[in-house]
């Protein structure tokens, strides 16, 4: 791993960890989702989970623009900033039962590492989960914002060095996530999918996040 892709984790990390850490402490989730936070503002409130919107969104841009090359063109620098927050924000939509998000995770790194994208990096992600992924399903701790949203971004990382058509196939993936979460609920998807609620459960006690 070189230092710019250090460089580029520690940024993204404590960028979106920082936001996610100020929405989990002064957010009082009455505003939930892109409509419940844009309503918000149009309504002339700026709303903790607006700020963590804008803040992530910045730091995925400086990170898109700091990773690339003086003849990579804008199309490719919205993409790479695109995937870095999708990401982010679809692992932290995850993070509704002990163990989702974390799971979640890890088959998204686990899935850019194979498909061509920065194997590192997906190792770090998976290696983070991995280790904390006893805390969550004892629901002796839970990600929050401030875990989830840097997790994500690491997943989103990865996936930047995936060939030209994964990486596009990666963003709609996570874009169609965060689309449907306004719509009908990402848990009773899961619980939809007999595969995906059995890995859902594994694990997990009878309690649930809040």
């Amino acid at each position: 791993m070189v230092r710019s892709d250090l460089l580029a984790i520690v940024a993204l990390c404590l960028g979106t960890a920082s936001a996610g850490l100020f929405d989990d402490m002064a957010g009082s989730g009455e505003r939930r989702g892109f409509k419940g936070h844009f309503r918000a503002l149009a309504g002339g409130e700026l709303s903790t989970g607006m700020v963590k919107m804008g803040v992530v969104a910045l730091v995925c841009v400086a990170v898109a623009l700091a990773r690339e090359t003086p003849s990579a063109g804008w199309a490719t620098l919205v993409v790479h900033a695109l995937a870095l927050a999708a990401s982010a924000n679809a692992v932290n939509l995850l993070d509704t039962r002990p163990g989702r998000a974390v799971k979640g995770a890890v088959l998204l790194a686990a899935a850019s590492a194979a498909g061509g994208g920065n194997a590192g990096v997906a190792a770090l992600a998976i290696g983070a989960a991995v280790g904390y992924v006893g805390y969550d399903l004892r629901e002796e701790a839970m990600l929050g914002d401030t875990g989830a949203n840097p997790l994500g971004a690491l997943v989103g990382l990865s996936a930047l060095e995936m060939p030209g058509t994964r990486l596009y196939l990666f963003l709609v993936t996570m874009a169609l996530l965060n689309v449907l979460s306004e719509f009908v609920s990402i848990g009773s998807l899961i619980e939809a999918c007999p595969p995906l609620a059995a890995l859902d459960r594994l694990g997990r006690g009878g309690g649930l996040h809040e």
